[in-house]
């Protein structure tokens, strides 16, 4: 390996250690390694989709119930970008809430926030699980707003569809925040099968 490859190499595991310590510690392996970890059959049948989605910059959009892989998938697609030595970030929408809330004790900085807006893939994880109050629908809605129109596609995982998260939000805030999150050009992926926590259980 010459200096440039040298280079280029630590160049690139600084982008993926920067990811991965936005990620939940259980889900931190998934960052590790230069090949790929196997995927169950329910998670391969919409990988495809997922790449599909990241080579034309386009958002993902990924439903389905509890345990069938949405967020493996996810954090594997972030990978992906952390790979091609570009700013990725994975938020819980649930913590992101929390930590808006806490803003006023100087929980969650200028500089984080700024994060949120300018990395070039955002993960934001189980939207459905968020706090919605005005405060956090208004952030959110700015925040999608803003990755929109700067072109910065998010991955956004949940267990309702969007129909039913606008329900969960209500018409009149959570329709102009569905409707960007799902606008086009976004693939919107629904996951089903077994739960893969309790199937992990029965073998521990």
């Amino acid at each position: 390996m010459d200096d440039n490859d040298s280079a280029e190499e630590l160049t690139r595991q600084c982008y993926i250690d920067q990811f991965r310590m936005t990620v939940p510690d259980r889900y931190a392996q998934l960052c590790l390694g230069k090949t790929m970890p196997a995927l169950k059959d329910g998670q391969k049948r919409h990988w495809a989709k997922i790449k599909d989605a990241i080579s034309k910059n386009w958002d993902s959009y990924i439903y389905g119930p509890s345990g069938v892989g949405k967020t493996v998938v996810a954090i594997l697609a972030g990978r992906l970008i952390a790979h091609r030595c570009r700013k990725v970030r994975f938020e819980s929408a649930s913590k992101l809430c929390r930590e808006l809330h806490e803003s006023f004790n100087n929980n969650l900085t200028a500089n984080e926030i700024q994060y949120l807006f300018s990395a070039e893939m955002l993960v934001l994880d189980d939207v459905d699980k968020m706090h919605f109050t005005k405060l956090s629908v208004k952030f959110l809605h700015e925040l999608v707003e803003h990755r929109t129109s700067e072109l910065k596609p998010t991955i956004t995982t949940s267990n309702l569809s969007p129909g039913e998260l606008i329900e969960e939000l209500g018409r009149q805030h959570g329709t102009p925040i569905i409707s960007r999150l799902v606008a086009t050009p976004t693939v919107v992926i629904k996951m089903d099968g077994e739960d893969l926590r309790l199937e992990h259980d029965n073998h521990v």
